[in-house]
């Protein structure tokens, strides 16, 4: 699969998930720092490349960020748990989807590592990459 191949299947599984409202692929700092970004998101960044000649492979690394926008209201803490579990969730989700037994075109090779994040953009962002 090429490179545009691979994002617009990561965007189709993505956008197929009821709890996603939009996708974007590149940098995420540079799109959470936009005042137009519309929560829940998918972003989807490039982490290397690389092409195996031995093995006939083009080998793509991302990592996936799902986010939501945290309540900064009295319970916090509450909120910003909850946000953490449904994105959790919905990344059990996408992995999932990813290893559907159709997709015969790609193989996957997916260290299940996942990191909790929070920040202060144009509002409070909570994040699962």
């Amino acid at each position: 699969m090429t490179l545009n191949q691979v994002i617009k299947r990561i965007e189709t599984i993505a956008l197929s998930h009821k709890q996603v409202r939009n996708f974007y692929y590149g940098d995420i700092v540079d799109f959470l720092s936009r005042k137009d970004v519309v929560y829940p998101a998918c972003f989807l960044e490039m982490q290397r490349g690389r092409i195996d000649v031995a093995e006939r492979q083009t080998i793509f690394s991302f990592r996936i960020w799902l986010c939501d926008l945290g309540d900064i209201a009295i319970n916090s803490q509450e909120n910003k748990t909850e946000i953490q579990s449904d994105l959790t969730r919905v990344m059990e989700d996408f992995v999932a989807s990813f290893g559907y037994t159709g997709y015969k075109d790609w193989d996957l090779y997916m260290p299940g590592q996942i990191q909790y994040y929070t920040e202060k953009f144009e509002d409070l962002v909570v994040a699962v990459s």
